[in-house]
């Protein structure tokens, strides 16, 4: 009876958190939301249902944390909520880029937002907490994932010069796949630290800048008025 009213209150919330998120999809500023949610989901503790079916896979050994467990195999609440929330931003990301074909070329603050694009799908891809070989292996068995088509479309437009790329991933073999996810995950990780790096220069020059007041000279009203 227990679980059985614990599994229509999951199912429940599970509803609700779907619909949130299917409202905020359609914006940047909800984007932004969805994103706040799945970093919550990503800290929050594991429910049962997921921590049995992790531990199973194990037989019986425990799984750990349920952030470094591969979404590849997971599943309960936590797995589903977390597979909605990539879903959801992985689809905004397919959305513009098939808007993007359409074009004969795509503007300066169009490339920046592709930019920011792949480095949202990077992310996304990191969360799968699976190796290269693993999610290649995956898709060919299981089929298509959103946020391996998001990654490496986003990948070969920037490489190719902004140009949207059209690849079908689905007729690549495993090999070719794992060798695009690895130069994805490159480029991925090569863009992490250089805005790493950038805003920790941003950070120094400004603790190292003179403050307004120590900066701004006197005009002598202020000894004026002492003096009268």
């Amino acid at each position: 009876m227990l679980n059985d009213s614990l599994r229509k209150y999951d199912a429940l919330r599970l509803k609700y958190i779907r619909a949130y998120i299917d409202c905020n999809k359609g914006t940047e500023e909800g984007r932004r939301d969805i994103e706040t949610l799945l970093s919550w989901t990503i800290t929050s503790n594991q429910d049962l249902a997921g921590f049995y079916i992790a531990s199973a896979l194990l037989r019986g050994s425990d799984p750990g944390k349920h952030a470094k467990q591969s979404r590849l195999t997971s599943d309960g609440f936590i797995a589903k909520v977390k597979e909605s929330c990539s879903s959801a931003m992985t689809e905004m990301i397919l959305r513009d880029l098939t808007v993007w074909k359409r074009k004969n070329g795509i503007n300066n603050d169009e490339k920046k937002k592709l930019t920011a694009h792949f480095k949202l799908a990077y992310k996304l891809h990191l969360n799968l907490n699976a190796s290269s070989k693993e999610v290649a292996e995956y898709v060919k068995s299981k089929g298509s994932l959103a946020e391996v088509e998001a990654f490496c479309k986003c990948y070969l437009s920037i490489q190719s010069g902004y140009r949207i790329s059209s690849i079908n991933l689905s007729s690549m073999d495993s090999t070719a796949l794992c060798s695009i996810l690895e130069g994805a995950l490159a480029k991925g990780k090569q863009m992490m630290q250089e805005a790493k790096v950038k805003t920790s220069k941003k950070k120094d020059k400004m603790a190292l800048a003179p403050s307004r007041k120590e900066t701004q000279p006197s005009t002598g009203i202020a000894e004026n008025e002492k003096q009268s």
